[in-house]
């Protein structure tokens, strides 16, 4: 009745899912090293050019207040579809403690920029 555990199949199938369930475990109970998650990372001083009037805007290291910086481009399809939810959210929540800053990229022209702006209502 107990032969199939004399043999070496069961053993060796057994040894391959014990490592298997042990590699399951450490991989979703990895979270990387300590010194990873002890150093804050910063973004660095970014320069850009304002669409309007053209003047340079400085964003600093640390800023005054929350700011989410989207990267997008004009002849980007889900950038596109991501918009009016960050207009929105920027109407909601915009104000003297939070800001959303659109960065056009992709060699995007001031003008298809404009034209979008106009489109989706950013602003």
């Amino acid at each position: 009745m107990l032969a199939f555990l004399k043999t070496r199949r069961f053993w060796l199938e057994s040894a391959i899912w014990i490592a298997l369930l042990i590699a399951v475990y450490l991989f979703t109970q990895w979270r990387g090293s300590a010194a990873d998650m002890s150093v804050p990372q910063q973004l660095p001083g970014l320069s850009v050019q304002r669409l309007r009037g053209g003047g340079v805007v400085e964003l600093p290291v640390v800023p005054k207040k929350m700011e989410l910086i989207n990267f997008w481009a004009p002849d980007c399809p889900a950038c596109l579809a991501e918009t009016p939810a960050l207009v929105q959210l920027q109407h909601w929540f915009g104000g003297r403690d939070f800001a959303i800053i659109g960065i056009a990229v992709n060699g995007s022209t001031p003008s298809a920029v404009r034209a979008w702006m106009r489109e989706l209502g950013i602003n």
